[in-house]
């Protein structure tokens, strides 16, 4: 079982907010860690109370400074030892892939290594003009994984994501912007407020169409292996859905739809767990203990 005491989860008005709390480490991630977010996932996936999942970090100064090197010599101080590890990683990874509606990652100050691991799993990166983002496995003698190379490259195509593993660099939150690995900005002290309200527009939705282009868009960005036929039948059983009667309602009521609940049939649950990988003014970075591959 994963540590509990590091991840705090709370579920509120159809929004999981996921908090990374390791603050006295720059939220670096421990095995326990790891461990704890696969299940927090895993289980979040399966509630039907919830609408779009938060992860942040606890404070402004780090969304996770990475991986805590300094308990590698007990957890991947052999191959074998390494595997374990790198498996609970790809784990907590692949829960934050398989739930089925919108993820979004808050980032502030720190996000690097493991943490832009967490970040790039999410379907959307919000953040704000605090953020240094980096990939620094090159600085460890590490080759990035394939999955997370995927990602990173469905975010910001292969080019960049040579350079940005290349040059292990830190990425201010313009250039982050720029190049597509954050989808909204904010000026400091901003972040909560704006994403708060983004992550709101997106819950007061309906669900089926979320959970729908979800996963249209894995399937079309190869990487939840739907065909084209399970594509169109999201399609067309949208149209006889809960959702579609309240949103037509709603529409001649001239009134905001509401919709109060998780279809059965809500695409991406369930079909999304054969997907490949189930299928975005601060201290120096190189504290040793944090951080990174």
């Amino acid at each position: 079982m994963g540590e509990d005491r590091w991840i705090a989860v709370t579920v509120e008005d159809d929004v999981a907010d996921v908090v990374i709390d390791r603050r006295e480490k720059r939220n670096a991630l421990n095995l326990a860690m790891w461990e704890r977010l696969e299940e927090v996932f895993a289980d979040l996936s399966l509630r039907r109370d919830v609408r779009v999942a938060v992860l942040r970090g606890t404070d402004g100064t780090s969304f996770s400074a990475g991986a805590d090197i300094a308990e590698f010599a007990q957890h991947r101080g052999n191959p074998e030892a390494a595997k374990r590890y790198d498996a609970a990683m790809h784990r907590a990874v692949r829960a934050i892939q398989a739930v089925p509606y919108p993820t979004v990652a808050v980032l502030a100050g720190y996000c690097l290594g493991g943490g832009t691991q967490l970040a790039i799993a999410c379907d959307l990166r919000f953040a704000d003009a605090s953020l240094q983002l980096g990939i620094p496995p090159a600085r460890l003698g590490v080759v990035y994984p394939v999955e997370h190379t995927a990602m990173l490259i469905d975010l910001v195509g292969p080019s960049r994501a040579k350079d940005l593993i290349y040059s292990a660099r830190l990425l201010t939150a313009q250039e982050a912007y720029a190049i597509g690995l954050v989808d909204r900005l904010w000026p400091v002290g901003d972040l909560l407020p704006g994403a708060r309200a983004a992550v709101r527009q997106m819950a007061d939705n309906a669900p089926n169409t979320l959970a729908g282009a979800k996963v249209m868009v894995g399937a079309l960005t190869s990487r939840a292996g739907l065909g084209q036929q399970e594509l169109q039948r999201l399609v067309q059983d949208s149209v006889t859905s809960a959702e579609y009667r309240e949103g037509i309602r709603a529409f001649m009521e001239k009134r905001p739809p509401r919709f109060r609940t998780v279809d059965q049939q809500v695409p991406g649950r369930g079909w999304q767990q054969n997907a490949p990988g189930s299928k975005p003014a601060v201290n120096n970075p190189s504290d040793e203990t944090n951080t990174a591959d």
